[in-house]
């Protein structure tokens, strides 16, 4: 137990106490599903929550073997896959009781321990642990998105995610031996300090990049390694696609940011061009095939590759000659996706209810009669994504394209803003489809219940703050980064 001697752990310790807590009350309960499974894990992330908020007044590394480090990066990811997990928790309750999902204990206890393979992600120094981290979190997310055991699609949408996740796990697998083989070691520490004093670059160093680009690739839903996004962010329930949509994003990310940007920079003329090319197809493919959809789920899934492609700019930046703007803007980009995202996916469960799926464009005509607070809610979500100030949004693009110019990717920062644009089409249809379409059902009931007003409050409230005073988050960000290296 020495390694937990200042016990910068307890937040995911905590966390798996939670889970393991809500199966024993479920059994305890005799089945009576009520609210025993929502309000332990509820008091178990609010407990994480402040645990992991008290760490930033005293960052440290702490190591289990130098397998994990606990540092300001580390915690900054932490918060963020925290609050996400409460709102997920929040947004869930009505809906997948409304939805057949009759595991309620099962459902809670996968999202705590998701959200604990992605903190161990995040806080990742060695590949080994990467590996573990993410295959928690992966498998997890797996059985998330087909806990609708009697919905079709539900079924297929967890078999297509399963099979092309344990292929990304695979390439994953070979680039840690490769790895192993080409440095002797898997921790991030000392292959950075392997390549600084060993400058010449093989063919065995080439295909290390690139069998963890395609591993990583599939996890960020970066192409050409998205096509499982689409029918996985369908046929979950909607707090499921919620959560996978940002989750995985953040903790990829936050190993993006360690592995290349930090262990491998000495190879950076090498894995640029590989992410670049990347980072430009994933930006424009994404937005182009949004465009075509009219099921809002499968719109925000394509949306979400996009975004995937801007962030990808930030980690081709970073290490350059802006310094640490590129990751900082990728950490702050990820904090408004986080809330911008949550807003959008919890107005489809509000419209969600008695047979209206909510995730047509449809269901989206003339809400602004019945409700107009939440056509304005929804408005301010999609102009964040879109890139509008004074949003979230906006701020996450400016410093990433001020990036990307200042390290003299051009062409990319470029690409991105002609590709924010061309999101701008189908952002404003929904828009248009909430204020000038004719309603189709005035009597349409809808999912009113407190938790997600809550979080949805909580959302606009954050991405207002953050488009408007972004500079207290800018500055865990550049803490964050400046203290991993």
């Amino acid at each position: 137990m020495e390694q937990l001697k200042n016990l910068s752990l307890l937040p995911e310790i905590i966390i798996v106490l939670s889970g393991i807590s809500v199966i024993l009350a479920d059994l305890i309960a005799d089945k009576k599903e009520g609210v025993y499974s929502e309000a332990i894990s509820i008091a178990g992330l609010l407990i994480a929550l402040f645990l992991a908020c008290s760490q930033f007044s005293k960052p440290e590394i702490v190591t289990s073997d130098t397998m994990l480090v606990s540092d300001f990066y580390t915690v900054f990811f932490k918060t963020a896959l925290i609050i996400l997990s409460l709102l997920v928790i929040l947004i869930s309750s009505n809906h997948i009781k409304s939805h057949g999902v009759s595991h309620r204990a099962e459902y809670f206890t996968f999202i705590l321990i998701a959200c604990v393979g992605m903190m161990i992600m995040a806080g990742s120094l060695d590949l080994v642990t990467v590996y573990a981290g993410l295959e928690l979190m992966a498998i997890s997310i797996y059985i998330l998105v087909g806990i609708s055991r009697t919905e079709f699609r539900s079924n297929e949408a967890a078999l297509k995610y399963f099979l092309m996740g344990i292929l990304a796990t695979a390439f994953l697998l070979y680039g840690i031996s490769l790895a192993y083989g080409m440095f002797g070691t898997t921790n991030l520490v000392v292959i950075k300090n392997f390549l600084q004093n060993n400058t010449s670059v093989n063919i065995g160093y080439m295909l290390v990049l690139i069998f963890l680009v395609i591993a990583f690739g599939f996890k960020i839903a970066a192409v050409p390694f998205h096509m499982w996004t689409p029918d996985a962010y369908e046929g979950a329930v909607t707090p499921v696609t919620g959560f996978m949509s940002v989750g995985p994003k953040l903790a990829a990310f936050a190993v993006l940011g360690r592995v290349f940007i930090y262990s491998l920079l000495t190879l950076k003329a090498e894995w640029v061009l590989i992410l670049t090319v990347i980072s430009f197809l994933t930006m424009t493919v994404g937005n182009v095939v949004a465009i075509a959809q009219t099921n809002i789920k499968r719109m925000l899934a394509y949306s979400s590759i996009a975004h995937a492609g801007y962030c990808l700019i930030g980690i081709v930046a970073g290490g350059g000659a802006a310094g640490n703007l590129g990751l900082q803007s990728v950490l702050f980009y990820l904090s408004g996706y986080l809330f911008m995202n949550i807003g959008a996916f919890s107005i489809i469960i509000f419209l969600n209810k008695n047979g209206i799926s909510g995730a047509e464009m449809d269901d989206f005509s003339g809400i602004n009669e019945r409700y107009p607070g939440i056509a304005l809610l929804m408005s301010v979500f999609l102009l964040s994504l879109a890139g509008i100030p004074p949003t979230a949004g906006f701020v996450g693009k400016f410093y990433v394209f001020m990036a990307a110019v200042k390290s003299d990717y051009i062409f990319l920062a470029v690409a991105g803003v002609l590709n924010s644009v061309i999101a701008l089409y189908y952002y404003l249809r929904i828009i248009v489809y909430m204020y000038m379409k004719k309603s189709v059902d005035q009597k349409t009931e809808v999912n009113k219940s407190a938790p997600l007003l809550l979080v949805l409050g909580i959302a606009v409230t954050a991405v207002l703050v953050l488009g408007i005073y972004p500079e207290p988050v800018l500055k865990f960000a550049a803490d964050a980064v400046g203290g991993m290296f």
